[in-house]
């Protein structure tokens, strides 16, 4: 029963109705989906960021259970597009609230419509963490990665993951 609360929590936290700030001021990202692409397969590994889970790519075991998927290796979305991290509290359990820069705004947008009935793919530092169903397309540039099994703490250290990915991107190849 437990395993069955995990997925409904997971396959609920794409959210596509939420008030954002207009007129974010960021910087463009450096690098491009294709110089991770090329990071991704030189080194076998998958950068932070969204993929689209597919039917072969890198094998990934989900964190904390026994499922595995294959991923893409292509991101869809890097730790560079992620403007905003912000840990929220629902009535069961923390959250983690993204907001995407210009780029990942319109990325997401297309990539959520192509994947609607399908699974997309969160990873943090190479590791697996949710693979939520997209059930419509999401417009505002906003994602939220939710996991009933993961404590406060452990969302903080997420968080401190991508940001520490954000600062760590090498230059374009």
């Amino acid at each position: 029963m437990k395993k069955k609360i995990l997925i409904v929590s997971i396959s609920l936290f794409l959210i596509t109705n939420c008030n954002v700030r207009k007129n974010v001021s960021i910087s463009e990202p450096k690098f491009s989906i294709e110089n991770c692409l090329e990071q991704n397969l030189k080194d076998s590994t998958l950068m932070t960021g969204w993929y689209y889970v597919a039917d072969s790519g890198f094998v990934r075991q989900w964190a904390k259970t026994d499922d595995v998927y294959y991923i893409n290796p292509r991101p869809i979305i890097t730790a560079e597009d992620i403007i905003k991290l912000e840990i929220k509290e629902n009535r069961w359990h923390e959250l983690i609230f993204m907001q995407f820069g210009k780029r990942g705004t319109a990325t997401w947008q297309e990539a959520t419509k192509e994947a609607i009935g399908n699974n997309l793919a969160f990873i943090v530092n190479d590791t697996l963490l949710a693979t939520p169903m997209v059930h419509n397309q999401i417009t505002n540039g906003i994602s939220i990665f939710s996991r009933i099994d993961y404590s406060k703490s452990e969302m903080e250290e997420i968080i401190k993951a991508i940001e520490k990915n954000k600062s760590d991107m090498i230059k374009p190849l």
